[in-house]
C-alpha cells in the first residue's frame, strides 16, 4: 500500500478574558488604574510572570519562567470529548488580578449551547457568571473610555451589544448608546467587517474610530452609514467581509483575493490575487503597518496540505511569509489543520502545534519567527503516541474516457501499534486488511461511474470519496486498547453516510474483543441494562428521538451491538437514523464499568 509520509502541523485554539467589578479576595485595585494598554480583547493575556490561556471551556495560567501550568477553571461537563478546541473562540480582558472572560456551557433549560460573560481572579478565586449571552455572540470586547461593550446580538441574531459603564469604585453598571440601537432597530445588521485580534469591530467602535458604520441593510446589501444623520450609501459587494484595519486602510477578503480599502473614502486601491491552490484566507490581525494573514494551500498531486502564515503591507499590498505549518495528523477527526485562530500578542505569534500525537501551545516572536517555543504541557493528547503511529494511504481515480473528471477519492488513517507489545503484528495485519477493504470498495465505483459518464457526460454524475479516521485512543492501560474508527461515505447527493467502526484489542494476543470477551453478564442482562440508560438519554430530550426509538433500542441490544471502552466506561452507540435525524448524530450512552459483570481486569485511567 502506498503510505503518505507523516507530518506535524500547527493550529490554534485559545483563550478568553474580560469585565471588572471588586470581588472578595481579588486585590483592592480601582478598575481604571487597572484597565489594559490595548483596548480590545485577545485570546493571550499576559502579566510579568505568567500567560493566560483563557478559552471557552477552559483557563490555564503558564508560569512563562518554569512552564507549569495550573487550571484556574473549566467546564469538564460540557467540553467532555472536546479537548482539542479546549481554547477555541476565547476572548478577554486582564485587569489586575481579575480575568474576565466568555465562556460557553450547555444550558439544560434552553436545550442549546450559550455564553455568558465571567469573572474568575488570577489565584483562582472569585468566579462568578455575570451575564448570559445567547450563542450567537462572537464574544468580542472592546474598551472606549472606561466603558466595556459586549456583542450580545438578539435572538435572530441581529446586532446588540452590552454596555458596562465602569465607576470610581471599580464596579460596573449598565449604559446604553440609544442612537446605535435606533439604528439596529430600522432593520440595519452587523457586519463583521474585522476580526482584529480574533474579533468582530462592533458598532461602537466603529463609530468612535471612523465616524461611520458599515452594515448590512434588509436587503443584505453592504452599506455605509452615517450615526447622527442616518444618511446611507450602498458600498461595492467586495467590501462584505472587511476583515481588518489600520489608520489608513481596510484589508478585505473575497474568495481567493484580499483588497486594500481607503478607510477614509472607502474605496478599493489594491486588489492582491491569489493563485487557486489558496483557500481559507483569514486574516488575524493588524498593527500600523501590516495586516497577518493565514490561508491555507494544497498540493493535489502530494494530498499535501499546510498553513502559510504572512503579513501583506497595508500600504503596497506586498506580500511576505513568515512561517509555515504542514497538516497535523492524528490529534482528532474533528481537529480543523487550520491557523484560524493563531493570535498575535506583543510581538509573538501564539498557536497550537503538534508533538507525538499531542497538542502544545507554541509561539513564535515576529523579531525571530525561524526559532519555535513550546509553553507548558500538551493541553491535548489523543494516546496514540503511546500505543503506536499513524499510517495513511491517499488516492485520486479520474475517468478514462474524460481524464479531468474526478471519480474517486481515498482518503485513510490508521492506526499501527507498537512492535514492543506482543500482539502488534495480529493487530497490524487486522487493521491494514480494513483498510485495504475501503480501497477495493471505492475503486470498485469506477467502473459504473464510468458507464455512467459515457451515458450521461460529466452531469451524470458527482465524484465518490472515502474517508477513515482513529479520532483518538479512548482506553489504554497497556494490556488493552480501545479506540473509534470514524468513517465517512460519500456517493453524491446531501451529505454522505458517517459510521463509526468501535474497537478493542488485547495487546499480549492481538485478539480484537467482542462484547462476550468483555462482559459476563448474559445478553439478556446486557440488554436491559443499555436500555435502562438509554431510556434515561431519550427521556430527557424526547423531541429529538423517533417515537419507537427506545424500542427499537430495546429490539437490537444484544452481544453484536456497536461498542468501544473509555476510561469511564463502555461507551454504545447508535448510527444516525437509527433513533433520530441524520443531524442529530450518532446517540451515545457511557455506562460505568461496575454496572457489569466484568470478564477483563482492566486499569481505567492508568497508561494515558
Amino acid at each position: 500500500m502506498y503510505k503518505r509520509k507523516e507530518t506535524g502541523k500547527t493550529q490554534i485554539v485559545v483563550l478568553v478574558l474580560l469585565f471588572a467589578m471588586i470581588f472578595a479576595g481579588c486585590g483592592k485595585e480601582k478598575a481604571k488604574e487597572a484597565f489594559p494598554q490595548e483596548e480590545k480583547s485577545c485570546l493571550i493575556e499576559e502579566d510579568s510572570d505568567y500567560l493566560y490561556l483563557c478559552g471557552s471551556y477552559q483557563l490555564l495560567k503558564l508560569n512563562k519562567a518554569t512552564g507549569e501550568s495550573t487550571v484556574l477553571w473549566e467546564n469538564k461537563k460540557d467540553f467532555e470529548g472536546l479537548d482539542y478546541r479546549l481554547y477555541s473562540d476565547g476572548q478577554g480582558f486582564l485587569f489586575g488580578d481579575r480575568i474576565y472572560y466568555i465562556e460557553a456551557y450547555r444550558d439544560e433549560e434552553l436545550g442549546s449551547e450559550c455564553k455568558a460573560l465571567s469573572v474568575i481572579c488570577t489565584d483562582g478565586t472569585g468566579y462568578q457568571r455575570l451575564h448570559q449571552l445567547d450563542a450567537y455572540s462572537s464574544g468580542s470586547m472592546v474598551l472606549l473610555d472606561d466603558e466595556l461593550y459586549v456583542d450580545a446580538p438578539d435572538e435572530e441574531g441581529n446586532a446588540g451589544w452590552l454596555c458596562y459603564q465602569f465607576q470610581e469604585d471599580g464596579s460596573l453598571s449598565e449604559s446604553s448608546r440609544p442612537e446605535l440601537e435606533e439604528l439596529v432597530r430600522q432593520g440595519y445588521s452587523q457586519l463583521s467587517y474585522t476580526d482584529n485580534g480574533r474579533r468582530k469591530l462592533l458598532m461602537p467602535e466603529a463609530e468612535e474610530k471612523f465616524g461611520y458604520l458599515v452594515l448590512r441593510d434588509e436587503n443584505y446589501e453592504v452599506v455605509k452609514v452615517d450615526p447622527k444623520s442616518g444618511e446611507e450609501e450602498k458600498l461595492p459587494a467586495e467590501l462584505l467581509q472587511m476583515e481588518a484595519y489600520n489608520e489608513g486602510n481596510f484589508l478585505c477578503v473575497a474568495g481567493n483575493k484580499l483588497y486594500l480599502v481607503d478607510s477614509k473614502t472607502l474605496q478599493i486601491n489594491k486588489t492582491i490575487q491569489y493563485d487557486n491552490s489558496v483557500s481559507y484566507i483569514d486574516v488575524i490581525t493588524t498593527d500600523e503597518e501590516y495586516a497577518y494573514v493565514t490561508y491555507v494551500t494544497e498540493d493535489e498531486s502530494e494530498h499535501t496540505q499546510k498553513c502559510v502564515f504572512e503579513k501583506v503591507s497595508l500600504e503596497t499590498g506586498d506580500r511576505s511569509v513568515i512561517f509555515e505549518q504542514e497538516q497535523m495528523i492524528g490529534v482528532g477527526a474533528e481537529f480543523s489543520i487550520y491557523l484560524s485562530d493563531i493570535v498575535v500578542k506583543n510581538g509573538y505569534l501564539y498557536y497550537a502545534g503538534a508533538e507525538d500525537y499531542q497538542l502544545y501551545m507554541m509561539r513564535r516572536s515576529l523579531a525571530n519567527p525561524s526559532e519555535e517555543e513550546k509553553l507548558g504541557e500538551a493541553f491535548y493528547d489523543s494516546g496514540i503516541g503511546e500505543v503506536g503511529t499513524i499510517q495513511s494511504y491517499y488516492e485520486r481515480t479520474y475517468s478514462r474516457t474524460m481524464p479531468d473528471v474526478l471519480l474517486t477519492e481515498t482518503d485513510l488513517e490508521w492506526l499501527q501499534v507498537d512492535e514492543k507489545f506482543a500482539g502488534a503484528d495480529k493487530i497490524n495485519r487486522y487493521l491494514e486488511e480494513e483498510q485495504n477493504k475501503n480501497i477495493e470498495y471505492e475503486n470498485g465505483n469506477v467502473e459504473w461511474m464510468e458507464e455512467m459518464i459515457e451515458e450521461y457526460g460529466e452531469d451524470g454524475i458527482s465524484h465518490s470519496s472515502y474517508s477513515s479516521t482513529l479520532s483518538e485512543i479512548a482506553y489504554f492501560d497497556g494490556r488493552y486498547v480501545s479506540f473509534c474508527q470514524q468513517e465517512y461515505d460519500y456517493q453524491g447527493g446531501a451529505h454522505g453516510m458517517p459510521l463509526w467502526i468501535g474497537l478493542t484489542f488485547d495487546l499480549e494476543t492481538g485478539e480484537r474483543l467482542s462484547l462476550p470477551d468483555v462482559i459476563a453478564n448474559s445478553e439478556e442482562e446486557l440488554n436491559s441494562i443499555v436500555t435502562e440508560y438509554f431510556a434515561e438519554y431519550i427521556n430527557g430530550n424526547p423531541e429529538e428521538f423517533w417515537e419507537d426509538a427506545l424500542d427499537i433500542v430495546r429490539d437490537e441490544i444484544c452481544f453484536e451491538s456497536d461498542f468501544y471502552l473509555t476510561e469511564d466506561g463502555i461507551k454504545f452507540y447508535f448510527h444516525p437514523y437509527a433513533l433520530s435525524s441524520y443531524a442529530a448524530g450518532f446517540p451515545e450512552v457511557t455506562i460505568p464499568y461496575d454496572e457489569f459483570e466484568m470478564k477483563i481486569s482492566l486499569q481505567s485511567g492508568e497508561g494515558k
